[in-house]
């Protein structure tokens, strides 16, 4: 018997392969993504600005990293004992305000290069329904607990949003110095501070400009991660304890899906012996000093030395000083 409903992917018209330089950028997903990627050596940036969650903040921000556009501090705002800003998400706060210009300031830089020589860019909706400071009537991406009479709600239109991603795509593509192609999925995470309902109307909004886009433009597809977790799955078990986020097995779930759509399969052999690599790198001894353990870490080691001499691309810096 068919105890879940199975979400159709047909295979992709593009594929990722490694050398190409990825773009993962937006809700909670991009990160998910992104982090799993990286572990299997993929070139992949993750938010620049930290996560972003809706379509004018995720525009905002590459804006700012193709201009190159330095932060400067009378940007910032005090939040606490914090210094942030309504661009950036929190993770970037920083009790001294050098420090965070510093920072935000590297990550522009960095984003800046990389959008130059970018293959392949996921952008990830989590909402429609935005916050507007009543001071300057911008769009900000974190509100970082200021009072909410700080600020406005408003919901962005099918129209709004799919503007916003249609001008987001033109400028990533003007940018590149080669062909771009463009992922565009929805977060599975359910935003019910305000309800459900309202999350629902927001996600159908994002979901109607997305499709929209991927009927006009060839090099851009959709990924269904919203109905994997919500119809595939369907289960409260696959949620965490606040019954809001995706599960770990949730989040593999999909990333799974995510790899037999997208990945090159040719690579697959490459990925499998990195992983079996990453998994090594897990095992935890006794006794670190027992000879065995030892003669496992040598060889370890040149395995990632073979695979780096194999594939110039690859780089397991990070890894060997796990060995040391």
């Amino acid at each position: 018997m068919q105890f879940q409903t199975q979400i159709s992917i047909h295979q992709s018209n593009y594929d990722i392969k490694y050398g190409d330089k990825i773009l993962s950028i937006g809700s909670c997903f991009s990160e998910h993504l992104a982090d799993i990627l990286g572990d299997l050596k993929y070139d992949i940036l993750k938010n620049p600005f930290g996560i972003t969650f809706n379509p004018i903040s995720i525009f905002s921000c590459i804006k700012r990293c193709i201009i190159g556009n330095s932060l400067l501090e009378e940007e910032l705002i005090k939040t606490g004992n914090l210094w942030a800003h309504h661009d950036f998400h929190g993770s970037f706060n920083k009790i001294n305000p050098q420090a965070f210009v510093e920072n935000a300031n590297i990550s522009i830089q960095n984003a800046n290069a990389f959008l130059k020589k970018v293959d392949f860019v996921i952008i990830t909706l989590g909402t429609s329904l935005v916050y507007r400071l009543l001071s300057n009537k911008e769009i900000v991406n974190n509100c970082h607990k200021l009072p909410s009479n700080h600020f406005e709600q408003h919901s962005l239109s099918v129209e709004e949003i799919a503007n916003c991603l249609k001008e987001l795509i033109s400028n990533i593509s003007d940018h590149a110095d080669k062909k771009v192609n463009f992922v565009l999925a929805l977060s599975p995470v359910r935003y019910i501070k305000d309800g459900l309902i309202e999350n629902q109307k927001s996600k159908a909004s994002c979901l109607i400009a997305i499709h929209q886009i991927c009927d006009q433009l060839d090099n851009v597809n959709y990924f269904p991660s919203y109905e994997l977790v919500l119809d595939e799955l369907r289960d409260y078990r696959f949620y965490k304890e606040d019954m809001v986020h995706p599960s770990a097995v949730a989040v593999k779930h999909v990333s799974e899906k995510f790899m037999d759509y997208y990945f090159n399969e040719s690579e697959s052999t490459l990925r499998n012996e990195i992983t079996k690599i990453r998994n090594s790198l897990n095992h935890r001894p006794l006794h670190k000093d027992d000879p065995a353990f030892v003669e496992f870490q040598n060889n370890l080691l040149k395995k990632m030395e073979l695979l780096e001499k194999k594939y110039p691309e690859l780089s397991f810096e990070l890894e060997k000083k796990q060995l040391i």
